[in-house]
């Protein structure tokens, strides 16, 4: 995908730590400290001002980047993003975030453990996504239409599965956190 816009765009993709081929941070994943990290990025790449496109947790981050910077963020995509529809839903998540984020100092230590393991779980990972039809039932739950592509199905699979599992559940509190709803509510940006 990214080919088919470099031809009109200067395009910069990067995971967000623990998530694809980038490795874990030692310190808590929140959506805030990752869009800070995301503006050192644009500064150190010399974007004053940029599209931005987040897709999924990123698109959580791209939130935050356009409500605290909305001087440097000309348009916005988010894709795969939900969020709190109503004041019961709101207070619902901040409910559940507030007990996940209590919950989670116990976690971290038990999760920070499965790290060494995961270079030994790659041959696995591999072996699930060759499975014919594998793919397509451990995404299909996450899609409303799957691409037809399975090349494309197999990959973000394998991403997927390759996800560090404590970044996976940082990222997954963070979601839920008031601040990022509050982003969201704040966006002016196109």
């Amino acid at each position: 995908p990214l080919n088919s816009l470099a031809d009109i765009r200067r395009m910069h993709a990067f995971d967000l730590p623990g998530h694809g081929g980038t490795p874990p941070r030692q310190t808590q994943l929140t959506a805030e400290s990752l869009a800070q990290l995301s503006m050192d990025f644009a500064d150190r790449s010399g974007l004053e001002r940029f599209d931005l496109i987040g897709h999924s947790f990123g698109a959580a981050v791209a939130a935050i980047i356009a409500s605290r910077w909305p001087e440097r963020v000309r348009r916005l995509v988010m894709t795969s993003l939900g969020t709190a529809r109503s004041p019961l839903e709101f207070n619902t998540l901040k409910q559940v975030h507030a007990g996940m984020s209590m919950a989670l100092p116990w976690w971290r230590p038990w999760l920070a453990l499965t790290r060494p393991w995961s270079v030994q779980s790659q041959p696995w990972i591999d072996w699930i996504v060759r499975q014919p039809g594998m793919s397509r039932s451990i995404a299909g739950p996450f899609f409303e239409r799957l691409p037809a592509s399975d090349a494309e199905v197999n990959e973000g699979v394998s991403e997927f599965l390759k996800t560090d599992p404590l970044s996976a559940l940082e990222t997954a509190i963070s979601a839920g956190s008031p601040a990022f709803v509050e982003s969201v509510r704040g966006i002016k940006t196109p």
